[in-house]
């Protein structure tokens, strides 16, 4: 049955879930900092959040000394509970990417964001983070600084939903999506109890992300990498999981419960992609927590193949 409906929501989801573009023109940056040689912090106004949005972005070494040279753009998503600083200030993004050709942007997504257009039990409005990101974002990106056509995308935990939903909804705007310990299945309970009350994380009211899930399932499945995993195909994919048991950067670490579900979301869309015939790296890489050592490993691991793709 679960295969029946998922064939139903690739053909609606067009109708759903995608907003309308949006103007890039409404993205305004108010300030900017250079935090370090290569890393920059930007403040943006948007409609489509309330207030102002912060963002860094990482040059590559040499950016300024080679004025011609274009490079490819790596978006990184945080995960929940979290924001913009998190990859460079403790995934080790910058360490990770020195000496990369690449340019780094790292935005915001919100405490609980998930990484798309609240439904707001009907209203709609802001926060749109998928609007801001994709319709706004990515064109002001690419208007100020020399990227070349090719955008691939990343992320962790709620991040890597992030990452794996954008590039599904979005055909031809990524050429690579990773996930890394990603809730990249949201069928189970423990991912539907987690995105329902996420909103309280940004002081708001639960279920605002796409509805109560028991009244109509139609805008989760929209938006879930497992059930729209069909427009994937053709990306370079990659899921990093492990299973929740204490690993190698653990200690004497008690289980971890919130990367035992993930695990299993994980395996559910590695045989997904499987059934598709959709080719993709999965690492199960069995004991370790969700936590950011396996994230740093996981980037470390997996940018010659973003790189490349």
């Amino acid at each position: 049955m679960r295969g029946v409906v998922s064939v139903v929501v690739v053909l609606v989801c067009l109708l759903l879930p995608v907003p309308a573009r949006a103007d890039p023109d409404e993205l305004q940056v108010v300030s900017q900092r250079q935090v370090n040689a290569r890393l920059l912090e930007l403040t943006a106004t948007t409609p489509a959040i309330d207030g102002e949005t912060g963002f860094r972005v990482l040059l590559p070494d040499g950016y300024d000394e080679h004025p011609q040279q274009r490079y490819r753009v790596l978006y990184l998503l945080h995960g929940g509970t979290s924001d913009y600083r998190w990859w460079t200030d403790e995934g080790d993004a910058q360490a990770i990417t020195a000496g990369v050709p690449v340019i780094v942007v790292m935005p915001d997504g919100g405490q609980g964001g998930w990484y798309s257009d609240w439904l707001n039990f009907g209203f709609g409005g802001p926060p749109e983070w998928e609007t801001y990101h994709l319709d706004q974002l990515v064109p002001w990106v690419d208007g100020h600084f020399r990227t070349d056509s090719v955008r691939v995308i990343a992320g962790l935990s709620m991040g890597g939903f992030g990452a794996m939903s954008y590039a599904a909804r979005h055909p031809g705007l990524f050429a690579a999506a990773a996930s890394f310990s990603g809730a990249v299945d949201l069928d189970s309970i423990p991912a539907t109890f987690t995105v329902e009350v996420s909103p309280l994380a940004d002081l708001r009211v639960p279920t605002a992300v796409w509805g109560l899930r028991l009244l109509d399932n139609r805008l989760w499945e929209a938006h879930n990498p497992w059930a729209i995993a069909e427009n994937l195909r053709g990306l370079h994919l990659a899921v990093y999981t492990g299973n929740g048991q204490p690993g190698p950067y653990d200690g004497a670490a008690l289980p971890d419960l919130t990367e035992y579900w993930i695990h299993a979301a994980s395996v559910s869309f590695d045989e997904r992609l499987t059934a598709l015939g959709i080719p993709h790296t999965f690492d199960d890489y069995g004991p370790g927590t969700h936590t950011a050592p396996y994230w740093q490993r996981d980037l470390r691991e997996e940018l010659p193949a973003l790189m490349a793709a």
